[in-house]
């Protein structure tokens, strides 16, 4: 996978004054996948830590084919926890395949039921945990939006909503949207994204999955033996 420069101080260019969301990869676990799971990556580029426990991550499917469908139902996860000031806040998804490509995230500091389409869609951060139906077209301020990305383009599976304007490229098994500079917001996705092999980085700042290691059950073999 790629690398990204952690900065425990403010990021040059945070200006935007709300938590963005900062990536969205949706191929967790598939063919040569970086990771076993999806994930969504927010980042707070402000001088506080944010309470997201009233707010959810919003999802709504892209269109067909044609470009001729209605848009689904709008899928949500409540979130729980804080993000720290110039920090991030990892959300898991599902994993294509059990699981069976790539490694695990760092350790979550959400998690997600939402099985997020690989290529296209349209993922916003919302600011309730109400029951929310995402309008269509340009996001930008909308109604409990508090940022959003339409990844994706505009000949086919076209998402029915974005900020400003589409990504105009989709994700895959090796791409994310990442938003680049991290702590900037124009409202306009087309400038905000752009492809990257996927990163995924928790509220600690971790990029590499967490060491789990085993008890030990029955230490009585190592009193008293000799080195080798």
């Amino acid at each position: 996978v790629g690398e990204r420069l952690l900065d425990p101080v403010a990021h040059e260019g945070d200006a935007a004054n709300h938590v963005v969301v900062a990536q969205v990869w949706g191929d967790g676990g598939f063919g040569n996948a970086s990771y076993k799971n999806s994930f969504i990556e927010l980042y707070n580029p402000t001088d506080n830590n944010v309470d997201l426990s009233g707010d959810s991550i919003a999802y709504l499917p892209a269109n067909n084919s044609t470009n001729t469908g209605t848009p689904a139902a709008t899928q949500q996860t409540s979130l729980t926890g804080t993000i720290p000031a110039h920090g991030y806040y990892l959300v898991a998804g599902t994993s294509s395949n059990g699981g069976a490509a790539g490694v695990d995230l760092p350790a979550p500091d959400d998690n997600s039921t939402i099985n997020w389409n690989f290529a296209d869609g349209t993922i916003a951060l919302v600011d309730t945990q109400d029951a929310f139906t995402m309008p269509t077209g340009d996001l930008t301020g909308a109604d409990h939006v508090i940022d959003a990305l339409g990844y994706g383009v505009s000949t086919s599976f076209t998402p029915f909503a974005y900020e400003g304007a589409l990504s105009g490229f989709i994700t895959g098994v090796n791409i994310a949207a990442q938003r680049t500079p991290v702590g900037t917001d124009t409202n306009n996705n087309h400038t905000d994204f752009a492809s990257i092999a996927p990163v995924a980085i928790n509220s600690n700042g971790d990029t590499q999955p967490a060491i789990s290691l085993a008890g030990v059950t029955d230490q009585t073999a190592l009193v008293n033996q000799a080195a080798t």
